[in-house]
């Protein structure tokens, strides 16, 4: 591109570079500057639209690389980001109609994007510099039209895929306007898309050892502060704050306050419940709760929600460290004591137990017999064992914190051969090398003797002669604990 501003130079600047010992592309981005030609391209703000549009066509395509050759990488490096520097500038100038222009350069972005002899880079490189800058002037004042938003952010999406590269080598620049989004203007951040872009390029962004400070801390600031923490961008938060936890060499104290500060957002939901914003349809039928699932139409949004974030500790209580395993749990159990307020019906509860609960309990259970199979690893096998034994408590607290949902449901029965069953699981684990004897033996019929000394007391579990549910238990404790079993029913040893 550089080259078609030749016509610039003067025979006598040829010959002054020729004896200088410059090259013709040095020699031509030295006239270009002198000319001033950014002047030209930042007042095109009184161009008709068809001329804006074939200009900026013409810059795009000349980023790409379209009808040149290049002698060096530098070149074409130097010319690209030339070619952006000037798509930033009209793009500025032109501001205050970039929704009438700027779907027409996106789609000049896709198509440059499927040239034959396209390169990524330094295309897409440069382009997420020009187009962060775009954002951010953006972002700087309020409108009320969210299209500029929508349209910078699904540029943004389209340059680091083309290339995922340039999250890398450009980390520090995407971390940087991230944290001038997130802490300077937030509250100009409006759109969905715009906050799952914001909050996945700064987990994304904040993997490098350079960027994680800035990343991590920025992510706890938006938590802490908690004002712009919203139904449309809670969801999102919870990937981002799962991303940095699950780094493998992040520091142990910046993990256990994430952890606490999901476990606090718990009142956003209530907050939200209490205001009766229930299942909101179609305008956040997103993706970010795909997992959420088992939730009929008429569950709340804040339930589904719940469920979300539990499923984050789930994940977090296989992390490497013991310590961080054992406080994401606390962090879960804290979560459904705060929760109460929520619409926990019994099928709520049921599911939530499925999707939460069990499934920590199976996993963790999982990973103790894996360990207990491997050489040399039964300091690992133990600090699992601990961290089971953690859950197996919370699986029980939170039993009899919702026991009266739970029993009003028609699948209790099986609920409850569902408790047993993990309950005798864990009693019965053979740790192979490691020996037959658990500490888990000693755990399992304590809890046991808590829950159904209260499903007693609440005549939840009552002899009758329409409800096999006694007789099942019965045998069931039997197999699992007989050392406990004349002391829960004395009645059957008469």
């Amino acid at each position: 591109m550089i080259n078609r501003f030749s016509h610039f130079m003067s025979l006598e600047s040829a010959e002054d570079a020729v004896s200088l010992g410059i090259s013709e592309f040095e020699q031509n981005l030295k006239v270009i500057k002198q000319c001033r030609i950014g002047n030209i391209f930042s007042n095109t703000s009184n161009f008709p639209e068809v001329a804006l549009l074939n200009l900026g066509r013409s810059l795009i395509y000349a980023a790409a690389g379209k009808g040149q050759k290049f002698s060096t990488a530098i070149e074409e490096e130097e010319t690209v980001g030339f070619s952006w520097d000037l798509i930033v500038a009209i793009t500025l100038a032109n501001n205050h109609r970039f929704q009438t222009f700027w779907p027409h350069f996106h789609d000049y972005l896709i198509v440059v994007a499927q040239f034959p002899m396209f390169s990524p880079i330094p295309f897409a490189e440069k382009a997420i510099v020009g187009l962060f800058k775009i954002c951010l002037t953006i972002l700087e004042t309020h409108r009320a039209d969210k299209i500029p938003e929508e349209l910078i952010f699904k540029s943004i999406n389209l340059m680091w895929k083309l290339e995922k590269e340039i999250l890398d080598t450009c980390c520090h620049f995407i971390t940087q306007s991230l944290n001038r989004i997130l802490i300077e203007y937030p509250a100009n951040l409006q759109t969905q898309l715009g906050w799952k872009s914001v909050l996945h390029l700064l987990s994304v962004s904040g993997r490098h050892p350079e960027c994680y400070e800035l990343g991590v801390e920025t992510l706890i600031s938006l938590m802490s502060d908690g004002t712009h923490v919203s139904r449309t961008n809670y969801a999102y938060c919870i990937d981002c704050a799962f991303g940095f936890i699950a780094l493998k060499n992040s520091p142990l104290e910046k993990n256990i306050k994430i952890l606490d500060l999901l476990a606090e957002s718990v009142n956003f939901l209530i907050q939200w419940y209490r205001n009766h914003y229930s299942d909101p349809g179609n305008s956040y039928s997103n993706s970010s709760l795909e997992d959420a699932k088992g939730f009929g139409s008429s569950c709340s949004f804040a339930m589904n929600l719940f469920v979300k974030l539990g499923e984050a500790f789930r994940k977090s209580s296989l992390a490497r460290r013991e310590e961080m395993r054992n406080h994401a749990i606390l962090c879960l159990q804290k979560s459904f004591k705060l929760a109460e307020e929520l619409d926990f019906t019994p099928i709520n509860c049921i599911n939530c137990f499925n999707l939460v609960v069990f499934a920590m309990v199976d996993d963790l259970h999982e990973k103790m017999l894996e360990y207990s199979r491997r050489e040399n690893a039964e300091k690992e096998m133990r600090g699992m064992e601990g961290t089971l034994k953690v859950a197996l408590k919370l699986l029980t607290e939170v039993y009899l914190q919702f026991l009266k949902q739970i029993s009003q449901s028609p699948g209790f029965r099986t609920f409850w051969l569902g408790v047993l069953r993990r309950m005798d699981t864990c009693m019965k684990a053979d740790l192979g090398g490691y020996g037959e004897s658990t500490t888990l033996q000693e755990l399992v019929p304590d809890l046991l003797r808590q829950m159904i000394t209260v499903m007693k007391e609440k005549e939840m579990l009552v002899q009758k002669e329409d409800d096999d549910l006694w007789e099942i238990t019965h045998i069931q404790i039997q197999w699992i604990a007989p050392a406990i079993k004349e002391e829960l029913f004395p009645e059957e040893n008469l």
